[in-house]
């Protein structure tokens, strides 16, 4: 494996820095070989499910912690302070999910226990919100130009590692394929080993965060290029915005209310504003490249998103309180704060006196001098909420739990129309806990 690493630098003229992530994919991929082989086997750790929900955690995260930090301006001390930081994050959470997967009294344990898809994304972004916020900080303050480099840097390094390695596994089956025709299936047998599979894809992607790390010029420009072409959709998706806000007095909340989608829609409208207004802002050292009668028309519509967040939260509300929690709307709220502290923290820019009060740090003087400001305190935000949920503190799983059965014991639901399925099957160790306890209950 050292042998094929020190090819493949000679041969694609990889930079010598490019050896420790590669050994350090390798490395990562025959843990993950290890944890994979005492699940299937099953053997040590698999039988200690917090132990091994712990070490498949901070097997995946660190390697990641240590990519993205990468020539992040980081001093060594430092990073290795993020890294270690990481580490013990990713173990309290992966034992955390390892428990909530352990079998409960005489209910078998599930399979795929090691978190959910909404558990597991939430830790995703977790780590890559926290890598570039704590690599930002210096002399006590943010540096938001440095936090807009390393985030959309590590954004479009990620992109390129998951496409790479796609390709180089379709390079890897056409060629087995090709083999196999010929009755050669030697090829084909080898990569579908997970000991071969495992390793070998650690190392690849270890070499393509190498290669981005080293031609980091060719990202900013396809930064550059992809963030401009974008925020041209933005006159165009406020323009909508503001004939929305112009009908609404009109049309009412009825046929908005009436999709039962409502909250979903208004979500996905402001989700996409705020992305495509900070394509055009970008690290707030250039003017948008709008016609300035356009950049000033965009900077009064945006006043439609408070509008849109407040539409969005109400009809989030009326489902709650009709149908109760559940970890779809628990998740939906988390979203909620997220669309109402863009929308009002960007809509700032449009009372420079307030601004100045509420962010000293931001620029009044500017095109929506405060996007800057509010993006920073809204990653905080993000870390902040995503750590709770991530957590037992406030796992949407458990909340979601705590209210139905509530709500099932207080008479607001029939015992005949209530979901029991939820408990066993998809709210992981609190259902079952809850449906023990119901079990033991009279009347």
């Amino acid at each position: 494996m050292v042998g094929l690493i020190a090819f493949m630098e000679k041969g694609f003229h990889m930079p010598f820095a490019s050896r420790p992530l590669m050994l350090m994919g390798v490395v990562q991929g025959l843990v993950l070989w290890f944890l994979w082989h005492a699940a299937d086997t099953p053997h040590w750790p698999e039988n200690v499910p917090m132990l091994m929900g712990a070490l498949l955690w901070v097997a995946l995260a660190v390697p990641a912690a240590t990519y993205l930090s990468e020539n992040a301006g980081l001093a060594p001390r430092r990073r290795k302070q993020l890294i270690a930081g990481v580490a013990v994050l990713y173990l309290c959470l992966g034992a955390y999910a390892g428990w909530l997967g352990d079998a409960v009294g005489a209910m078998e344990q599930r399979s795929g226990a090691y978190g959910s898809f909404a558990h597991i994304l939430a830790a995703l972004v977790l780590g890559f919100i926290l890598v570039p916020l704590a690599a930002g900080r210096e002399n006590g303050r943010w540096d938001y130009q440095k936090l807009f480099q390393l985030a959309w840097r590590n954004a479009l390094l990620s992109a390129s590692v998951v496409a790479i390695t796609g390709l180089f596994w379709a390079v890897l089956f056409a060629g087995a394929m090709l083999m196999k025709s010929l009755g050669l299936a030697f090829v084909y047998a080898l990569i579908l080993q997970p000991v071969f599979a495992f390793p070998v894809t650690g190392m690849v992607v270890g070499a393509v965060f190498a290669q981005g790390h080293a031609r980091a010029e060719l990202l900013t420009n396809l930064r550059h290029y992809w963030l401009t072409l974008n925020a041209w959709l933005l006159p165009l998706l406020l323009g909508f915005g503001v004939m929305w806000v112009t009908a609404l007095p009109v049309t009412g909340l009825d046929v908005l209310l009436g999709t039962h989608s409502a909250a979903f829609i208004l979500f996905w409208f402001a989700a996409l504003a705020v992305l495509f207004i900070n394509c055009a802002w970008q690290d707030g050292l250039h003017e948008p490249a709008y016609p300035r009668w356009l950049a000033g028309c965009i900077r009064y519509a945006w006043a439609t998103l408070p509008v849109v967040a407040a539409v969005a939260g109400w009809a989030l509300w009326l489902r709650i309180e009709q149908y109760g929690l559940t970890e779809e709307r628990i998740w939906a709220v988390f979203i909620w704060v997220l669309v109402t502290g863009y929308a009002v923290g960007y809509g700032l820019s449009l009372l420079p006196p307030l601004q100045r009060r509420l962010m000293p740090n931001s620029r009044a003087d500017i095109w929506m001098g405060s996007l800057g400001s509010s993006n920073i305190f809204m990653a905080i935000i993000t870390l902040a909420c995503l750590g709770l949920l991530a957590s037992p503190v406030a796992d949407p799983r458990r909340l979601a739990v705590n209210d139905q059965v509530a709500r099932l014991l207080s008479g607001q639901v029939e015992p005949a129309d209530f979901d029991y399925a939820y408990l066993r099957w998809r709210a992981d160790r609190w259902g079952m806990l809850s449906l023990q306890q119901l079990a033991h209950m009279t009347g």
